[in-house]
């Protein structure tokens, strides 16, 4: 099954889109926008499932929509809000008490995903993500059974400044060159240029 991506541009170089079943790391530097770009990587058509660690979803969606980045979420797992005493009402967000709780996490998307039908695109923000240096094992494993979880079912991303996932099917790398920022991918033949400003699009 193909799972379309808002940028047409990267669908015809995959062919289509990605496929059911994909993984994908997404390495960016921490100036770049908080990863605003993996939003229009996820696919049109899916139930797409945001888990964020370093902010709310409040805050991200008003930054989507400054920089005109074209997103579907249908639902958010945030586990930054509620440490930060951050308060905030949105139908779509399931609310964790503090970021190191992936147990907790991991629970909530596998009774969301027990009820769904539809492929599924799963989108993990790491940048920063405030867990500690000795909690990294641990999260590795914690996006492991993510992965596992979400692929038989659709499509998994992780993103942010660190590459700790061992097994995918695309690595890219956003780099940042004065106004132009340039995602590279290895199974790629082809560059695409993004600006995000004033209009997300491809030059």
């Amino acid at each position: 099954m193909m799972i379309e991506t808002f940028i047409e541009e990267l669908n015809y170089i995959l062919d289509g889109g990605f496929r059911q079943g994909d993984s994908i790391v997404v390495k960016f530097p921490s100036t770049f926008y908080d990863g605003m770009i993996t939003f229009a990587l996820m696919g049109k058509n899916t139930y797409n499932v945001l888990i964020t660690f370093k902010e709310g979803w409040n805050t991200i969606e008003q930054k989507l929509r400054r920089y005109r980045v074209p997103y579907k979420i249908d639902l958010v797992i945030d586990a930054f809000s509620k440490s930060n005493k951050i308060d905030y009402q949105d139908d779509r967000v399931i609310f964790i008490d503090s970021p190191s709780l992936l147990n907790d996490i991991s629970y909530e998307y596998n009774s969301v995903l027990s009820k769904l039908e539809s492929p599924v695109f799963l989108n993990i923000l790491t940048i920063d993500s405030g867990l500690e240096k000795n909690e990294i094992n641990s999260f590795s494993k914690f996006l492991e059974v993510m992965l596992s979880r979400t692929v038989v079912r659709g499509v998994f991303m992780v993103s942010g400044e660190k590459d700790i996932m061992k097994n995918r099917n695309f690595t890219m790398e956003i780099t940042v060159d004065k106004d132009e920022h340039i995602l590279r991918s290895k199974q790629m033949l082809s560059e695409i240029f993004f600006k995000t400003e004033p209009v997300f699009k491809i030059l």
